[in-house]
């Protein structure tokens, strides 16, 4: 017998190598999950919830499992008045994410990523790309994402179709709507979408985070048909679960023996998410950025496009970076007719970036690049 090539070299089968054991792990010496409360009020809905993780001297944080729990209710504006309409009212999709348009993390008091009021669309496009259907049928619901009926978005609240009024009843309203509808309080639990919770490195000990979320508009997060539309959301408790963790004495020493001469550092996937309004009347349009979700999808108006702009088509590949590139992207638009009413594009850009703490646990951020 006789090698494919000579240049290929042996190897032994996984079966018969009998002599080697499973590595033990020991650099995390425990873990628990700590629940903070808000140092905001949750009465005043123009002020943005806020929560303090203090700085630790021997722990470090696991920023990839935290999550945020929210329990609330949605009421008329005037509660005392007695109301039949209920059930016109529900919460649009996502609901956990779309109750916020903007969250801005920091470390020791230094924002770690550029403001963006898009939130809720990023949450979006996230949880629509990044998890199977059996997730969206199962955990996510702790968020009440259940997926709207396509050509039924618009739909209201309690619709039904006849004969003479045919209606798309949207599904997805209808489960989101059991759960809320009656006054009654509901819980929603759920990862958040930020950059440095979407990464796994453990933030150093040292550094203080806050987490301030900014509230929406009533309007933009609930599906309100009643005759006022004067519905809104009241928030009940709301808590931050942080993952904590200890660490041993000797990657403590070790991590501050190499942070007196490098940093540490945190690369991570920026987003960027803009909205551009294209006014009615216009045939085309030019702004410059194909996914599709389905066939049935697609011609309901339900879908999305995306482009690979890296000179390797390298944009999902974790192993390397590219140049760093400066310039403008053009998307070109074309509609069959004329818009009767404006609409809204939704641009979710991704970059490589990295975050820098140092030995004073001063952080360095470049959002330029």
């Amino acid at each position: 017998m006789a090698f494919l090539h000579s240049h290929s070299t042996e190897c032994m089968s996984s079966e018969l190598d009998l002599f080697t054991l499973t590595a033990t792990q020991t650099s995390i010496e425990s873990s628990s999950f700590l629940h903070y409360k808000p140092v905001s009020s949750l009465n005043d809905v123009d002020e943005p919830l806020e929560f303090v993780v203090p700085a630790g001297s021997e722990h470090y944080f696991d920023l990839a499992h935290t999550m945020l729990h929210v329990q609330a209710k949605i009421v008329p504006a005037d509660e005392a008045t007695a109301t039949t309409e209920d059930l016109k009212v529900g919460p649009i999709n996502n609901f956990m994410h779309s109750m916020f348009n903007q969250i801005d993390v920091f470390f020791n008091q230094k924002i770690v990523s550029p403001p963006n009021n898009a939130y809720p669309y990023r949450a979006y496009i996230e949880t629509l790309l990044n998890y199977a259907p059996a997730a969206k049928d199962s955990h996510l619901t702790a968020s009440l994402w259940y997926d709207d009926t396509s050509g039924g978005f618009d739909s209201p609240a309690n619709a039904v179709s006849t004969a003479t009024a045919p209606i798309i009843v949207n599904k997805g309203l209808e489960n989101r709507k059991y759960f809320t509808q009656n006054r009654r309080y509901f819980d929603m639990i759920g990862h958040l979408h930020h950059d440095l919770f979407n990464q796994d490195k453990m933030l150093i000990n040292g550094v203080e985070m806050r987490v301030r979320l900014v509230r929406s508009k009533d309007a933009f997060c609930l599906m309100d048909a009643t005759a006022d539309g004067k519905f809104k959301l009241s928030i009940k408790k709301a808590t931050l679960i942080v993952r904590r963790v200890k660490i041993s004495p000797g990657v403590l020493l070790a991590h501050a023996q190499a942070l007196s001469k490098t940093t540490a550092k945190y690369p991570i996937t920026r987003v960027d998410v803009k909205s551009f309004t294209l006014h009615s009347g216009i045939l085309g349009d030019s702004i410059n950025e194909g996914f599709g979700i389905n066939r049935y999808n697609y011609y309901k108006g339900n879908f999305l496009t995306a482009f690979d702009l890296t000179p390797d088509l390298s944009a999902h590949c974790a192993t390397h970076w590219n140049l760093v590139r400066s310039g403008s992207i053009r998307i070109e638009v074309r509609f069959e007719t004329a818009l009767l009413t404006a609409i809204n594009c939704i641009v979710y850009a991704e970059y490589d970036n990295v975050l820098e703490i140092d030995s004073n646990r001063q952080i360095i951020t470049d959002f330029s690049a």
